[in-house]
């Protein structure tokens, strides 16, 4: 079975941001680091799909219920 990969966005010291699928933070960095070649990395951040925020939303409503 194949692993579903997460969006992670990467953020540069200039400002710029990337947004990278990867199976982790680390390999986001790397691709990352390979499209733009000297520039600092700040921050990696993963990126949670709004659809995904709605469905637990849903869920925690509906756990409260019972």
């Amino acid at each position: 079975m194949a692993d579903a990969l997460a969006t992670f966005r990467v953020h540069f010291h200039d400002g710029t941001s990337l947004d990278i699928e990867a199976g982790n933070s680390l390999v986001a960095e790397a691709r990352a680091r390979r499209e733009r070649p000297g520039a600092f990395v700040k921050e990696v951040k993963i990126q949670i799909a709004r659809e995904s925020m709605a469905t637990a939303a849903a869920s925690i409503e509906g756990g409260a219920d019972e």
